[in-house]
């Protein structure tokens, strides 16, 4: 998990930095995607990073500023997708409390 943290972490910093290329974006969104359920549980339970309320909350910030880039290039399947794993994080968040 710290790794995929890590990845997280570099994520976002070359999203905000709009350091990226269309390759870096697919691979971002490969990972997103592909984080399964007992992951996001993980996530919810831990906090890696201090300035996050925990680690799904890193991975929910990722999944939005991706969208909002797939948006602008009109990507809207991808932007479909995402949102689905973001509504998945809401669910268990919701399901936590």
């Amino acid at each position: 998990m710290e790794i995929s943290i890590k990845f997280l972490l570099q994520s976002v910093k070359v999203i905000t930095e709009k350091k990226y290329h269309l390759e870096d974006l697919y691979l971002i969104y490969d990972f997103l995607i592909s984080v399964k359920k007992d992951e996001l549980i993980k996530y919810l339970k831990s906090n890696t990073v201090l300035s996050y309320k925990n680690d799904l909350e890193l991975y929910k910030d990722t999944i939005i500023h991706l969208m909002k880039i797939f948006e602008d290039l009109e990507n809207y399947e991808e932007c479909f997708v995402l949102k689905q794993k973001y509504d998945e994080c809401e669910f268990l968040i919701n399901e936590k409390t």
